[in-house]
């Protein structure tokens, strides 16, 4: 993108997402569940949130990363309820 221009559509599964949680153990119930990351590959791919609402986070972060544009969230995760439940204005 930083070379030739252009847009990207990334789409992504919650349900993927809670399932790869479920397959990590960091939920009950799913220890033997298939395709489980081993701890070194888990920190390859873990971010940081320090000073959340709820303590320091780790999370598994993007697993694709491009050469010129890197991941970033726009700001810490939030305490839930902390947001009013509305479109964001574009």
């Amino acid at each position: 993108r930083a070379r030739e221009g252009g847009t990207y559509r990334v789409s992504v599964s919650l349900s993927q997402s809670a399932m790869l949680l479920q397959r990590q153990g960091l939920t009950d119930g799913f220890e033997d569940a298939p395709g489980r990351l081993e701890a070194a590959e888990f920190e390859r791919y873990a971010v940081a949130d320090d000073g959340t609402a709820y303590g320091d986070l780790k999370s598994l972060g993007p697993v694709i990363r491009m050469s010129e544009t890197a991941p970033r969230w726009a700001g810490t995760t939030p305490r839930l309820g902390s947001s009013r439940p509305e479109w964001r204005p574009r």
